[in-house]
């Protein structure tokens, strides 16, 4: 695994294991939903084979959200840090 894939899959489960503590919960047991699980799989189907291209295409989105998502929580936390 290259390490910038690495560093992105321990980024993305420090992110999870952050909420499991704040809500005190675990993932021992835990079930994928089956739309989840859906997503995924066709996802890994594309990625898996079809061009490098539609790869890339099936993957932008969640790109997308996560980057909208973090500008949306980058602008609320300095309006709070105003106050």
């Amino acid at each position: 695994m290259k390490e910038k894939e690495h560093g992105v899959k321990v980024a993305e489960m420090e992110l999870h294991e952050s909420f499991f503590v704040e809500w005190n919960i675990n993932a021992e047991g835990a079930e994928q939903m089956p739309y989840c699980l859906l997503n995924t799989s066709y996802m890994k189907r594309i990625v898996a084979t079809r061009c490098h291209a539609e790869g890339l295409a099936i993957l932008l989105p969640c790109a997308w959200v996560y980057m909208y998502v973090g500008k949306k929580m980058l602008e609320l936390r300095q309006s709070l840090g105003d106050r």
